[in-house]
């Protein structure tokens, strides 16, 4: 099945008997129409400030649905475990913050729950115990399709959903935000579908049981902006280097320019070793903090294909 076809299969879902007839353009681009429409479709999507790169791939969904559907989509990103539930759930960012600085602890972490009868245990009990929480959180916005870009937003919400009678009225869609080192917790067979960043993601979820038919690779979610940059008017090359991920909570963005300063010294050796692209970027003379808006911030400082590396994260430290 090609992916219009799947695309089509999903969305004749939405709203009971609506039907979705979706092109394919000849620049390869995708429209959707839908048929018989009655009323605006709401799409809610869940995500954690846990790394950064979860709400800046669920904005990155948010704009594109805004892009090519305009207003026939109510696009709702929320994090209903902080807003909704008790701890711990309500408290992953803080939790997330901790382990990263305590490396060992979060490998523990990580590798301890990866076995699938712990962590299907341990999240059927929070969800037993959250589960008119969660589903006051969800049902308020009262979902259409449901996008989850966090690897905890799986397994509640859709247990949640099965026990009130929910799960075939709404769809749930999950978006893989890690590009190859994922955790087993982003893998569920009850989901519609499941899109992946790479083959080796998808070959993982193959092995934990997603039908093959559920699964999609269609890369990592990227702001409109990035690949629809209107360039500014051009001040001079400004090369950029973008810190992005979890290192913005185990240094500080000084100590990181310090670093890159030392990466780009005057050692001819050490520029033989660099990439054609590092070779491009300048020595920093400033340094911003935390930002959330880099994508907006880039434009004011030139064309976006001067930043040689600018990935999905939210949550950047950016020096130039």
């Amino acid at each position: 099945m090609s992916p219009i076809e799947s695309l089509n299969k999903v969305f004749e879902r939405v709203g009971g008997n609506q039907k979705y007839i979706i092109d394919d353009d000849e620049d390869g681009t995708m429209e959707m129409e839908q048929i018989g429409a009655e009323r605006t479709k709401n799409v809610l999507i869940l995500m954690s400030d846990t790394g950064g790169g979860h709400r800046a791939s669920a904005e990155a969904i948010r704009d594109a649905f805004q892009l090519e559907y305009g207003d026939q989509y109510r696009i709702i990103v929320k994090d209903v475990w902080k807003e909704y539930t008790g701890w711990p759930l309500n408290d992953m960012e803080g939790q997330y913050k901790f382990m990263v600085k305590h490396v060992q602890l979060w490998k523990v972490a990580f590798h301890g729950t990866s076995p699938k009868w712990i962590h299907s245990a341990y999240l059927a009990a929070i969800a037993a115990y959250y589960a008119k929480e969660v589903e006051a959180g969800l049902m308020e916005y009262k979902p259409d399709i449901i996008i989850s870009v966090h690897p905890l937003m799986q397994h509640i919400p859709l247990w949640v959903l099965k026990w009130q009678g929910l799960q075939k009225k709404v769809i749930f869609v999950t978006v893989i935000t890690d590009l190859n080192t994922c955790h087993r917790t982003w893998f569920h067979p009850s989901v519609n579908r499941l899109y992946c960043p790479s083959e080796e993601v998808a070959k993982r979820a193959l092995l934990d049981g997603v039908d093959d038919s559920q699964i999609r690779i269609f890369g990592l979610p990227i702001r409109p902006s990035f690949c629809r940059a209107v360039l500014v008017k051009e001040k001079g090359n400004v090369p950029f280097v973008v810190e992005n991920g979890a290192g913005v909570f185990t240094r500080s963005p000084k100590e990181t320019a310090r670093i890159v300063a030392e990466w780009f010294s005057s050692n001819t050796d050490e520029r033989m070793r660099m990439s054609e692209n590092a070779l491009k970027l300048a020595q920093p003379n400033a340094v911003f903090d935390i930002v959330k808006d880099i994508h907006e911030l880039a434009c004011q400082r030139g064309p976006l294909f001067n930043v040689p590396y600018m990935l999905t994260s939210s949550f950047s430290s950016l020096i130039y």
